[in-house]
């Protein structure tokens, strides 16, 4: 056979190929939608059922849900999705009901099962499920999911556990901000911050740990979750941490915790000596803080050549009633423009509160 021929035959066979591929594609997908329409067609006079239990009465919810579970296989698969979706949407007796529903059906069995699928959608679906029933016997199932080699199972297996409740899932979730099969710093953040007070401890312990991301990421929940029993350690982490970030998470949570003694290490913090983006924050954060005493450091930081620093100076002595007001009415008459611009802000910002 000649080198023409040979070329031919080669992209005969390539087409061959081809159309074979879009008849197997085709196949699959009018298959799928064919299931679909099977499935909706059985769910159709169902609906009023799911709709009692999302948000009818008490008793009728309970009738709604007694029929359901009388369901037979094929009318029960039409709908176990739609139940499972309801999960995020009711509360209280409701979705503990509706739990019970879903194992007595062995859908959350099966979910169990699935969280070692092979099929990367198969592992995100069933952590979603398990993590909406708010059941910390979710966790057995979800935290070998935060290992999961795909990051989207990763990230969906986190967010589960912030929903589950469980608290046991907070040092494994900021432990994962430092390994290499990471989970993002926001992803984390959002779970722990779901997981309530008793997660607080995990924070603190996070706050000493090796890895300066976690740290970092442990203030700033702290901040964020009110975590007041974490006081002390972002006070050592202000002073003394050898990371930058970590040490402006800690001064911005300091000042949404308020505790009285963030003032000396905060007003340290905007030394000269420290680095800008530090000093700009601290500023910031003694405003947040609400002591008076704090006016004569601030005043001082109104005249520095660092513009971040001196306008959240300027900002901050608008919080601090009259004594700030003074203070900046004495630097504006001195001449210093963040002086102007804070005191004329703050009362645009009067101003509007009265209209209101």
């Amino acid at each position: 056979m000649t080198a023409a021929g040979a070329v031919g035959a080669a992209l005969v066979a390539l087409a061959v190929v081809l159309v074979v591929l879009a008849v197997l594609v085709g196949t699959a997908r009018w298959v799928r939608l064919a299931r679909d329409r099977r499935r909706r067609r059985r769910a159709a006079p169902l609906r009023p059922l799911l709709l009692e239990v999302a948000a009818g009465e008490p008793e009728d919810a309970e009738h709604a849900l007694e029929v359901l579970a009388g369901l037979d296989a094929a009318r029960w698969t039409a709908v176990e999705g739609v139940v499972g979706g309801l999960l995020l949407k009711v509360r209280g007796e409701t979705q503990r009901a509706l739990v019970d529903l879903l194992e007595r059906r062995g859908t959350l069995e099966r979910a169990r099962r699935r969280t070692r699928s092979r099929s990367l959608v198969a592992r995100a679906e069933a952590a979603e499920l398990l993590g909406s029933t708010g059941q910390a016997r979710a966790t057995r199932d979800l935290l070998p999911l935060l290992e999961d080699r795909e990051a989207e199972v990763r990230a969906v297996a986190a967010r589960a556990l912030g929903r589950s409740g469980d608290a046991s899932a907070a040092g494994p979730l900021l432990e994962r901000l430092s390994s290499p099969r990471d989970v993002p710093a926001r992803v984390v953040a959002s779970a722990v911050l779901r997981l309530g007070p008793d997660a607080h401890p995990a924070l603190a312990t996070a706050l000493r740990a090796a890895a300066p991301l976690e740290r970092a990421t442990a203030a700033e929940i702290a901040g964020l979750a009110g975590a007041i029993g974490c006081a002390r350690d972002l006070l050592e982490g202000l002073a003394h941490d050898e990371s930058v970030e970590v040490r402006i998470r800690c001064a911005r949570a300091l000042g949404r915790l308020g505790p009285r003694d963030a003032l000396d290490p905060l007003a340290a913090a905007t030394g000269a000596v420290e680095p800008t983006a530090l000093r700009a924050v601290a500023a910031r954060a003694l405003g947040d803080l609400g002591d008076p005493a704090a006016v004569p450091r601030l005043a001082a930081l109104l005249i520095v050549p660092e513009h971040h620093v001196a306008t959240n100076a300027a900002r901050s002595l608008t919080q601090l009633g009259p004594a700030g007001r003074a203070a900046l009415g004495e630097a504006a008459a001195a001449g210093s423009p963040h002086a102007e611009d804070a005191l004329a802000t703050a009362a645009l910002r009067d101003g509007a509160e009265v209209a209101r």
